[in-house]
């Protein structure tokens, strides 16, 4: 069998199988939108994608993809790309617009410490203490025993700046207290610090490399000073 008797089999071969699994396929996607958006009839079709996606250019660094949604969930040393364990959406850059609103950037946490990420029953109010969402920077560069990459040492961050969000106390309908912290990594360090916070009873806290956490607050005259 040619070349050209196998194309149009194939071709057949694809379009009987949406026939006959069409419906099947669009009831499945309907399912999902329903579990996630549960309205009695959603406007707009869902289409569901059960593998990486990439969308882009196809000659960038690989360390820096146009748009890349990876699906896996193993963490892994041998990719530029973060792997730690949960699927992560890769942008070079990203604008959020919107038009008669205001923008919102959302970070949002459910469930205890390390809680199955597809298990309904664990689903449960954020624990006291509990990291929130992180913001955190890192560069590109030089790693222990060689080589370069976007962490200095082995299972270390090697962030150079973050601002983090924690939980004050139980969250329950009386309080959604949270604290503030920002760190920095200094010169010569490969590991951030935290050195600024705004805490739980809403106090200004700077971490003195010298005197530890100290409350900073404005004196008689109004200049911020270690209480």
């Amino acid at each position: 069998m040619n070349l050209r008797e196998i194309v149009p089999l194939c071709i057949a071969a694809a379009f009987a199988f949406l026939f006959v699994n069409g419906p099947k396929l669009g009831a499945k996607q309907a399912t999902i939108c329903q579990a996630f958006f549960p309205v009695t009839r959603n406007k707009w079709p869902c289409q569901d994608f059960r593998s990486n996606l990439y969308i882009g250019r196809g000659t960038e660094w690989k360390g820096a993809p146009d748009f890349f949604m990876s699906l896996e969930d193993e963490s892994s040393a041998l990719s530029p790309l973060l792997r730690s364990g949960t699927p992560k959406l890769h942008v070079r850059s990203l604008v959020i617009a919107d038009k008669g609103d205001s923008i919102d950037l959302i970070m949002r946490r459910a469930g205890r410490n390390n809680s199955k990420w597809n298990n309904p029953s664990t689903v449960a109010p954020t624990e006291p203490d509990s990291v929130i969402g992180t913001i955190y920077w890192q560069t590109w560069g030089g790693q222990d025993g060689g080589g370069n990459g976007w962490t200095a040492l082995a299972g270390k961050n090697s962030r150079n700046g973050s601002i983090r969000t924690r939980a004050c106390g139980n969250q329950t309908n009386t309080n959604r207290g949270g604290r503030m912290q920002f760190a920095t990594a200094s010169q010569g360090s490969t590991e951030s610090t935290d050195r600024l916070e705004i805490g739980c009873d809403g106090k200004l806290r700077y971490n003195f490399p010298d005197k530890g956490w100290k409350v900073i607050a404005p004196d008689a005259n109004g200049i911020l000073r270690a209480q």
